[in-house]
């Protein structure tokens, strides 16, 4: 039975988009920042000609740190706007209790995706699929690692196929933002996000 419908959960992201641009440029914006600043020291100090700094790999660690904190929070807020509330700003770093939670949970879900997908291609995805909801269900219930992965299995049962072609139309979405000189991802990235937590709060019901 379908759960959720593709348009529907884009057409709620743009309409959500709508109301709150400022707001959602500037979170993807900070994940941009978050993301690619260790990377830009890095190549500057390399062309600079000088070698490796330690400061960059703690600079990198650190980032790597408030990224998944950061991520954590744009999921809550993804969640919090798929369930009518109002987003705010607190959202994005008050998730920090959750870190080892979101943190194991991610090593477990990427080591079961790429073992299978050394596998054959086709489990790797199939995996990825039925295992995708563990952040959500860390951030909205407070699970542990294993439990919500387990629930995640739950969740998106008979919704396989559906998550699939909304998981292609989401990378869609984002590759034509990226062509429109890099402004059109400001909002196509928001508009997926909020798609994302539309999805998982049909599932969750």
């Amino acid at each position: 039975m379908q759960k959720f419908s593709i348009r529907e959960a884009f057409k709620f992201g743009w309409e959500t988009f709508k109301k709150y641009p400022v707001f959602l440029i500037s979170v993807v914006l900070i994940m941009g920042i978050i993301s690619y600043l260790p990377g830009m020291l890095n190549s500057s100090m390399t062309n600079n000609g000088q070698d490796y700094n330690p400061l960059v790999g703690i600079i990198s660690l650190v980032a790597y740190v408030l990224q998944l904190i950061v991520s954590m929070g744009v999921i809550k807020i993804a969640i919090t706007l798929a369930r009518g509330g109002k987003p705010e700003w607190d959202d994005l770093y008050t998730q920090y209790p959750k870190f080892f939670n979101y943190f194991i949970a991610s090593i477990l879900y990427g080591l079961m995706v790429l073992v299978g997908l050394i596998v054959f291609v086709v489990p790797g995805i199939y995996l990825a699929i039925k295992f995708q909801m563990y952040s959500y269900l860390i951030v909205d219930k407070n699970l542990g690692p294993i439990e919500a992965l387990k629930q995640s299995s739950i969740i998106t049962k008979g919704s396989m196929w559906n998550l699939f072609l909304f998981g292609l139309t989401a990378v869609v979405v984002i590759i034509v933002g990226a062509m429109l000189f890099l402004v059109g991802l400001l909002i196509a990235a928001p508009v997926a996000m909020v798609a994302g937590g539309y999805v998982y709060n049909k599932l969750s019901k």
